[in-house]
């Protein structure tokens, strides 16, 4: 079951809570992809969920992408504009599974714009990245600001190690802001470890960053 809340007065940050990991990425996977895969035959596309699947471990050497009991997911939280739905309520990806109905009929009535961003249990993991890049979507001024911290700077590492996490270019300014100033310290423990150039980087512009998202949080 699916918990729905909004979390900003204008009520265009919208909060989707799933009970676990599994059923999350379930609900999820078709709604991501759609709007920020990074294989040019899924982004953007009308796919079956079979597609998505050769697509996905083509790219990454094995379906992943969806917790069971045997594999943790390759993602533990979700984001995407309300345009992102359209195609799906209108029918275009049907057979729709149980989880993708779901989270259809939840928006069949709501009107844009607005962000959807999902996560399982409490979200504490996961839930200040998704809200960043929500507030990147639907505030102009938090986007205008954090854009002025980036524009300039040499980003070429911070991107090239956001298409090895599996980010298309399309979406690599949000994530360097959303990675850089909400989970600095994983990312560059994670994901940017020895790289000196993107290390700097992101505790160039991380503090930053860090301090725009907490004046805009809601």
């Amino acid at each position: 079951m699916l918990e729905l809340s909004a979390l900003d007065k204008k009520k265009q940050i919208i909060l989707v809570k799933a009970e676990d990991k599994e059923t999350l990425s379930r609900t999820f996977v078709r709604f991501q992809e759609h709007y920020e895969s990074p294989c040019k035959q899924i982004r953007g596309k009308i796919f079956t969920l079979g597609m998505l699947k050769r697509a996905y471990s083509n790219q990454n050497g094995a379906w992943t992408y969806v917790s069971n009991d045997v594999i943790d997911g390759d993602w533990s939280g979700f984001n995407f504009p309300s345009p992102t739905l359209d195609p799906f309520k209108d029918g275009l990806f049907d057979p729709l599974t149980q989880e993708e109905q779901a989270l259809v009929e939840a928006f069949r009535h709501r009107s844009g714009p607005y962000y959807v961003i999902g996560v399982y249990g409490d979200g504490a993991l996961t839930i200040d990245h998704e809200i960043a890049h929500a507030l990147y979507s639907v505030n102009p001024k938090y986007r205008k600001e954090v854009d002025a911290i980036l524009d300039g700077l040499a980003l070429g590492q911070v991107f090239k190690i956001l298409k090895k996490m599996g980010y298309c270019k399309e979406v690599f300014h949000d994530e360097t802001h959303a990675y850089c100033g909400v989970d600095g310290m994983y990312f560059e423990e994670k994901w940017v470890k020895e790289n000196k150039e993107a290390k700097k980087i992101v505790r160039e512009i991380g503090p930053k960053l860090r301090e725009l998202f907490e004046r805009h949080k809601p």
